[in-house]
């Protein structure tokens, strides 16, 4: 999965250079060039060019619907090689550490003691330097130091500070850097398809902004996420049903006989007012939640202007957290915050093991990583340069700029494959349905006259070419089917249910009919329990399955992100508590706590309150595929789980 190899640049820099490779991106021929010592030189002195290739299967650029592309999310992190070592002597005075020189010390670095009195506890760290004999530590050693203590200090990756220009696309390719110097994004520059293979990209690194000496020994990881674009415009939230999709968001009042219309979000600017006689933005029935909102029909709430609502541009992760993702994220840490991050579980297709530094790794590099709490996946967005999306970009993502269908999975759809799947190749790069994969172009089902039903069981003449989760419709007779009905049992050769009963009733001759348009889904119906995956799949599976002709059998949302619905569920923030609400969008900087927890502002804490679980997982029911399914979207929980996952955003301008 990565390698490692030494080179020397003329008494510059040294450089361990690591190949990132999480799903289908690879990062490969890293190496430094370009370095300027030159005071004042394009404004910024002690920079050096990042340079690498980068390559990607399925891209895309297009100028038609839905006006975007796929892009990698590039960042850079460095180690001053070497730890620190102090002379013999070392005091301290309490949480003030004096040496006889801080050169080689790093902000963050975890120190220990050896030699003379006094106890450094496990876990501290460096804080600040101070100047060229003090630096601060994170907590005061006790008893103090004294005698003829050596301080040691543990060598540690960072995030590298990019500069605003100074970047090298390579042919065919646009570089956008971030404007806090995170990352950068890097994507096709012309509309096109297919996949992306790009050398000596060169980034501009700022080492002097860091603090790294122009003859320091450095080694250098670069990082890629892939992610897609997602453009500015208006959406809806709510898919317009009444009684089907739990709580999703309405325009107009709670009353069951009121609107039951989709709330459609024209502006980031302004904030609308949630629940109360007259609210903008309702919920269908709040009653139908694990955990309520905490606005009804007589209590209103404000959804702030700085709370993100989706109506800007963003940037989304393709794909879920996969394992290797992780895996590469625990080995940049140090020991405190990896033994922090790491779950220590091994089912579920969970393979993550290793319990130092360096030693992490995962067997199904390429899988969706589970087992992950809120606040795992907080500190791996945080480390990245991301941050969390909130549960109206959420539906964004998955819905974009179209109208809402009612009970629609992120694929735009009702319908969703219903049979176990086998896997080929497992645990691979190229691991596929082998079995039940839900083909494009399949058959409608048409009963024979004379269905009949007025609960939810449906009586036909024979079951055969019906598949659960088929949506349904009356094409003759008497009765109807509301919009979005979909089979969710087929219990007999001649009888089936559905979640909503017809209205009127089935009679008269009715003959009922079943689309064949259905997506490829990750849930309890293609992964039973009892079944022999019984975990999450490969990232981006069902686009990467032979047959797959569109975004319905792919599962892919509206701008082409993957498993927005099934697999591991999303973790958005909410807008149904008040501590959700206080988001405000900021971005993670690249560094986490020392214990190893994200600490960019406003985001919810390691408590979980503030946000919530969307879009369905392997292990639940149809029901929370829907985009607009808000059984859990309030519900706190701080622990992992089987089917615990995530992805983040990032909200950025381009450049076109």
């Amino acid at each position: 999965m990565k390698n490692s190899f030494y080179i020397y640049l003329l008494a510059i820099l040294l450089i361990s250079t690591h190949i990132s490779v999480a799903n289908n991106v690879g990062v490969s021929s890293v190496t430094l060039t370009g370095q300027n010592t030159i005071a004042g030189t394009n404004n910024v002195a002690n920079f050096t060019l990042v340079q690498f290739g980068i390559s990607w299967d399925n891209s895309w650029r297009t100028s038609s619907a839905p006006n975007n592309w796929d892009a990698a999310w590039v960042f850079v992190k460095y180690k001053v090689s070497g730890n620190y070592v102090s002379a013999s002597g070392a005091t301290s005075l309490g949480t003030t550490i004096t040496v006889g020189s801080t050169t080689g010390v790093r902000v963050g670095m975890p120190v220990s003691k050896a030699g003379g009195s006094g106890t450094i506890a496990a876990g501290t760290v460096v804080t600040a330097i101070t100047d060229a004999t003090h630096f601060t530590v994170s907590a005061a050693p006790s008893p103090v130091l004294s005698g003829s203590v050596v301080v040691t200090g543990t060598a540690i990756w960072e995030h590298a500070t990019l500069n605003s220009t100074g970047h090298t696309a390579p042919g065919g390719s646009t570089i956008t850097p971030a404007s806090d110097g995170t990352g950068a994004f890097i994507y096709l520059s012309a509309d096109g398809t297919g996949t992306n293979t790009w050398t000596n990209a060169q980034l501009r690194w700022n080492y002097g902004v860091n603090g790294v000496a122009d003859g320091a020994s450095v080694d250098i990881k670069v990082f890629a996420i892939e992610m897609v674009y997602v453009p500015t415009g208006s959406f809806y939230a709510g898919d317009g049903t009444k009684a089907s999709t739990n709580a999703a968001f309405k325009d107009g009042q709670f009353t069951n006989n009121g609107s039951t219309a989709a709330y459609q979000i024209t502006s980031e600017s302004i904030p609308a007012t949630l629940g109360g006689a007259s609210g903008d933005m309702m919920n269908n029935n709040a009653t139908n939640m694990a955990t309520a909102d905490d606005f009804n029909n007589t209590t209103q709430q404000s959804l702030p202007t700085a709370f993100p609502k989706g109506y800007n541009a963003f940037y989304c992760m393709k794909y879920e957290i996969s394992q290797q993702g992780y895996v590469d994220f625990l080995n940049s840490l140090t020991q405190t915050q990896a033994t922090t991050r790491k779950e220590t579980f091994s089912s579920n297709r969970y393979a993550i093991t290793g319990a130092a530094i360096g030693s992490y790794a995962t067997t199904n590099p390429y899988v969706a990583c589970n087992e992950l709490t809120w606040a795992d996946v907080a500190a791996y967005l945080d480390w990245s340069g991301l941050r969390p999306m909130t549960e109206l970009e959420f539906e964004k993502a998955c819905r974009g700029t179209i109208a809402a269908v009612a009970n629609e999975c992120a694929w735009g759809a009702v319908g969703f494959a219903g049979s176990a799947y086998t896997l080929s190749n497992s645990g691979a790069n190229n691991e596929v349905i082998a079995t039940n994969y839900y083909p494009s172009g399949g058959t409608d089902y048409v009963s024979a006259a004379g269905a009949t039903g007025s609960g939810t069981l449906i009586t036909v003449g024979s079951t055969v070419g019906l598949v659960y989760g088929m949506p349904v419709s009356v094409t003759a007779g008497t009765g109807a089917f509301a919009a979005g009905t979909f089979v969710t049992n087929i219990a007999s050769a001649t009888t089936f249910y559905v979640q909503v009963p017809p209205s009127p009733a089935l009679s008269g001759g009715a003959v009922v009919t079943g689309s064949a348009i259905c997506g490829n889904v990750a849930f309890t119906g293609t992964i039973p329990s009892a079944g022999a995956i019984k975990g999450p799949i490969r990232a981006g599976i069902f686009a990467g399955t032979t047959g797959n002709t569109g975004r319905i059998t792919a599962g892919a949302t509206y701008y082409g992100i993957m498993e927005m619905s099934g697999n591991v569920f999303e973790r958005p923030v909410t807008v149904g508590n008040a501590t959700g609400r206080l988001f405000t969008g900021i971005h993670g900087n690249g560094a986490i706590n020392a214990i190893g927890d994200a600490d960019a502002t406003t985001w919810p804490g390691t408590d979980a309150i503030g946000v919530g679980f969307r879009g369905g997982v392997w292990n639940f029911g149809y029901s929370r595929l829907h985009v607009s399914d808000r059984y859990d979207a309030v519900t706190i929980q701080a622990t992992n789980g089987v089917g615990s996952g995530g992805r983040g955003v990032r909200l950025e301008p381009v450049a076109f």
